[in-house]
């Protein structure tokens, strides 16, 4: 002993049949100075307690490894995810960001052709929540855009109409905001359909203002579209005359909300309106690159 006393000295025992026992060893110097020393000892049996850290240690590891499978499989779901985006170099006359909040989230959007060169289908959506289970409904959503006639993408109404049947069998609750529109630029005119996605900004020489649609209506998978019409709320198609403008921004919630932060308690309407303005004659690059 050390001194007087040692406490939770920690030693293995062999007993009699050669096997080890771990256990905690106090002891304390009992008798008076001077006399015959006499040492009372404590032994704590720690072998129960021994393999239960030797079991989390093992669980703990185990753990670790499956995280590092779950981040590799986020970064290659993110690449996939990456790869259903339109192509930058496809896009001439059209200007994109898109950062999501994780590696994998619910913001969609695609660019649909027409045989008809002077028309082109811009879609965009967002998936309530994050993650792989809305990045799985952005994939359905993509399968289906491409599955379709192009009777049914020159109509939004029912565009929305099937993709809002499809996504109520696989959201599981998750609804999902979206905007879909077809552009004429020989009749300068947008055909649309609002689910329940924020309207977006038309920009002229002078003026940038939001383009509030009439028929607004719920977002997609919380009722079927036979329930929809019968409460006289099924998806509707609107012509916007265009003439005099000359772009139009698309986003999902998540740029106003970005905004919002940065700015403190300022309405993210206001604050996206006054930017807009601001920069109104940026190259379409520029003004898209400087939200963030």
């Amino acid at each position: 002993l050390k001194g007087a006393t040692t406490n939770n000295l920690e030693v293995s025992l062999r007993k009699k049949d050669d096997n080890f026992l771990d256990v905690y060893l106090s002891g304390k110097i009992v008798s008076a100075p001077g006399e015959e020393i006499l040492i009372r000892f404590t032994v704590m049996d720690v072998s129960e307690k021994k393999l239960i850290q030797k079991d989390l240690a093992q669980k703990s590891k185990e753990i670790l490894s499956q995280n590092m499978m779950m981040r590799k499989d986020l970064t290659l779901a993110a690449r996939i995810q990456n790869s259903m985006l339109p192509h930058k170099e496809s896009q001439k006359f059209i200007s994109t960001l898109y950062l999501p909040l994780d590696k994998v989230g619910g913001d969609f959007f695609d660019i649909l052709h027409f045989k008809d060169k002077n028309k082109i289908g811009i879609f965009i959506s967002d998936v309530a929540g994050h993650g792989v289970a809305s990045a799985f409904i952005t994939a359905i959503i993509k399968s289906a855009l491409h599955q379709m006639s192009e009777e049914i993408l020159n109509d939004p109404s029912q565009l929305l109409t099937i993709l809002n049947d499809i996504i109520l069998s696989y959201s599981d609750g998750r609804f999902v905001t979206a905007l879909y529109a077809v552009i004429d630029f020989e009749k300068s005119e947008m055909n649309c359909a609002h689910a329940g996605h924020p309207f977006p900004y038309v920009f002229t020489m002078d003026h940038v203002r939001e383009l509030k649609l009439q028929h607004k209506r719920k977002p997609l998978g919380i009722l079927s579209s036979v329930t929809l019409a019968q409460k006289n709320s099924d998806y509707k198609s609107e012509i916007v005359n265009l003439t005099g403008s000359s772009r139009i921004l698309f986003f999902t919630d998540g740029l106003i909300e970005a905004c919002s932060e940065q700015k403190g308690l300022q309405f993210y309407e206001d604050l996206l309106h006054d930017y807009l303005m601001e920069n109104r004659t940026e190259t379409s690059e520029k003004l898209v690159a400087g939200i963030f």
